[in-house]
Parts: structure tokens; C-alpha cells; sequence
């Protein structure tokens, strides 16, 4: 599924959420029985025998017995909490409940004094702990710092890409201007295209590869916040803001030799290839991708995904051309445009791929 056939990338956001409430259901047992074990065995080091635990002697407890693990028994146990919580958030806020874990199994005596005298967390250092993690978790103007570093992260990585690339022109007196004949790095059989793409030239208006603004770009990929692809476009054109998908529509009509029928009817096409897959991708597009890049064979960059998501038309491209087929598609387009109102849908036969 994660490797072969792309039909298979539907189907796998749902086996996903379908194997995560399988692993919550293990998580919570195993939790629970760790929670037994470990409190069952802090009884050996609570120091009052028969007398009744009071709850803030279980934190004293609690770190009495950390206090007696070895280094590598206590990484153990922070390595288990981080793949623990792994299964259910990333891996950053994994290592910040990985983290608090340990501080709660080493900071029994002073949870406990807390306990037993609430004032004293009335400490300046206290108060501004809590009102700090409320303005970043609870109010609106946290929520929008985190979105708007969600938000921005594509755009510093481009910047510093494009930093990256590019060095600063120093202007040294009597340097003969680049493009001016041969010199100290440039070879006479080096073609005139294989220059860096930071010498630009008034003859390059005609590189379909070059990041031009307005231009169609090739092979865009979209991906999540982990860097897994959710879909490609084959073209789009942001001068004319449109989304162009290539479908190789030829030898539907090749007989199987085992089944003595087509391997596929040009309803059964246009349904998985149309009306399926681009289902799969506007909604990858609206609700899960953050980025875009490039793919492999594509332009070297590509527009950034604020700039695709308002592109409302779709123009599919067939290179077969059959009664059957245009009625097969038209069916497809027609169910999308009826699930997407406010996308256009059209189909050009007999063309590419």
C-alpha cells in the first residue's frame, strides 16, 4: 500500500485510523497494567508499614524508587513513554510527555510538599508558568501563533532555498561582464543551457523548467505535515489556473486471454482514474496538505500551496478517443461536478499523453 499501486493510497487513511483504534485498545491495557505494577510495587519503599498511605506519601514513594533505578533502567522506561505516545500524537509533543514523565517520577518529594501545602505553588516563578502555558494552549492568540508557524514554514524553507542558491553579485573594478567571451571558468565546449540557472539570459524565456511566475509547472506533488505525499498533478498552469491530469486511455478494448474480456471497461476507467482518484485528491488538497515540491522528472520548483488551493478547473487529457470512452468520462465528470459544485470539470481526447 505504500509502495505499489497507487489505487491503494485511498484505502489507506482508513486502514490506518482502523489500526490505531486497535493499538489504543492495546495502549490502555498495557497501561493499566503498568499503572498496577508500578504502584503495587512502590508499597515495598512506602516507609509506614501497616499504616494507611496518605496520596502525597505516593509521590514521595514514587520518587524513592526512581531514585533507585539505574541510568539505564530510567532511559528505558522515558524510551518507552516516547514510543508509547507516539502512537497517538508526533514526534515532538512525544518527547515533551516523555520528558514530563520523567520529571513527574523525579520530582515526587516536591509534587508531594505541594500537595500537602497548596500555597506553596503561590510563587511568582508559579504563576507565571501557568499563565504562560494558558496563553500558548488555551486562548485564541496561542492557537494563531501555532498556526501561523504551521503557515510560515513553507515559506522560510523556500527563502532559504533560494538564499541558498544564489550569491551575492560583488562589483569588482575591471571584471569583464559575464556573457562577454571566454575566461577564467567558462569552457568553450560547455553548452550555453548547462550554465548555473543563476546566469540569467534574455534567451531563456523559452525554458519550460524555469520558475517563471505565470508558467506551468510539472509534476507538483502535495504532501502532509510529515512529508508523505498525498498526490501529484501532472500540469498546472497558474496563468490560466488550471489543473491539467494526463489518463493513458488506450487497449481498453484488449481482450485477456484468461478471462476472454477487457481488462477493464471504459466505465471501470474513467470511475477509478477520473472520478476517483481527483475525489481523493481535492480532498487531500483541502484538508491535509501543508507543502508542495517537486517530484522526481518534474519542474526543479514548484508554486506553493497557498497559490493552488483557489484553482477551481480541472482539464483532463486522454489519448484515446472512443463513443464508449467520452460517455464513460462524461458520467465521471458529471458525479463530480455534482459532489463539487464549484470546480470545472472538462476532458480533451485523442491528445496526451
Amino acid at each position: 500500500m505504500l509502495y505499489g499501486n497507487e489505487e491503494a493510497a485511498g484505502r489507506r487513511e482508513r486502514v490506518q485510523a482502523q489500526m490505531k483504534v486497535f493499538y489504543r485498545g492495546l495502549t490502555g491495557l498495557a497501561a493499566l497494567l503498568l499503572a498496577a505494577g508500578l504502584f503495587a510495587g512502590m508499597a515495598d519503599y512506602y516507609p509506614g508499614g501497616d499504616e494507611a498511605a496518605c496520596f502525597a506519601c505516593l509521590f514521595d514513594s514514587l520518587q524513592h524508587w526512581w531514585d533507585r533505578r539505574e541510568w539505564y533502567e530510567q532511559a528505558a522506561i522515558l524510551l518507552g513513554a516516547l514510543a508509547l505516545s507516539m502512537l497517538f500524537v508526533g514526534f515532538w509533543p512525544a518527547l515533551g510527555t516523555a520528558l514530563t514523565v520523567g520529571s513527574v517520577f523525579g520530582g515526587g518529594h516536591t509534587i508531594a510538599d505541594y500537595i500537602r501545602d497548596p500555597r506553596k505553588m503561590l510563587t511568582p516563578e508559579n504563576a507565571l508558568a501557568v499563565a504562560t502555558g494558558i496563553l500558548l494552549s488555551r486562548i485564541p492568540f496561542g492557537r494563531g501563533l501555532e498556526w501561523a508557524g504551521k503557515k510560515g514554514r513553507g515559506y522560510i524553507r523556500r527563502l532559504l532555498e533560494k538564499l541558498g542558491r544564489r550569491k551575492p553579485e560583488v562589483d569588482i573594478p575591471g571584471k569583464p561582464p559575464k556573457g562577454d567571451g571566454p575566461g577564467p571558468g567558462h569552457h568553450p565546449d560547455e553548452p550555453e543551457h548547462a550554465r548555473k540557472p543563476d546566469e540569467e539570459r534574455a534567451d531563456d524565456g523559452n525554458d519550460e523548467r524555469a520558475p517563471v511566475a505565470g508558467k506551468k509547472y510539472n509534476g507538483v506533488e502535495i504532501v502532509d505535515h510529515r512529508g508523505n505525499p498525498l498526490g501529484e498533478f501532472d500540469e498546472i498552469d497558474l496563468n490560466n489556473r488550471i489543473f491539467y491530469e494526463d489518463k493513458t486511455a488506450k487497449g481498453l478494448d484488449r481482450i485477456n486471454p484468461r478471462t476472454g474480456r477487457p481488462s477493464q471497461t471504459p466505465q471501470e476507467f474513467a470511475d477509478k482514474q477520473i472520478l476517483k482518484k481527483t475525489r481523493v485528491r481535492i480532498q487531500n488538497m483541502l484538508e491535509k496538505a501543508t507543502s508542495t515540491r517537486p517530484t522526481r522528472g518534474g519542474s526543479p520548483e514548484v508554486p506553493h500551496l497557498d497559490e493552488i488551493n483557489s484553482i477551481r478547473d480541472f482539464v483532463f487529457r486522454l489519448d484515446g478517443d472512443t463513443p464508449e470512452l467520452r460517455t464513460a468520462v462524461e458520467n465521471s465528470l458529471n458525479q463530480l461536478r455534482s459532489e463539487y459544485p464549484d470546480y470545472t470539470f472538462k476532458a480533451l481526447f485523442g491528445g496526451k499523453p
